[in-house]
């Protein structure tokens, strides 16, 4: 029973970092989004577009990870759901 509650705990922990997670993705894709607007009409000074390119390709990584990481936490949860049979040899 106190695993199936840490379980429960745990899960709802997870969905509500992904969600935080999912909203700063929104933001931070808004905010860079706003900056390539806003770079086309007046170019930015060579000093900050290095940091903001490295900034956008940061993010990115951060996406793919995020990505990968529900992937296998969706593997992981299917696998713990399928049925125990016996094994075989």
């Amino acid at each position: 029973m106190f695993r199936m509650l840490c379980n429960l705990q745990c899960s709802s922990l997870i969905n509500l970092s992904v969600m935080s997670l999912l909203e700063l993705k929104e933001k931070i894709s808004e905010q860079l989004e706003a900056i390539d607007l806003l770079s086309e009409g007046k170019p930015m000074p060579k000093i900050i577009q290095p940091h903001l390119t490295k900034i956008k390709k940061y993010f990115e990584q951060h996406v793919e990870m995020s990505e990968e990481c529900r992937r296998l936490c969706d593997e992981l949860r299917e696998a713990k759901e399928r049925p125990k049979g016996p094994l075989r040899s």
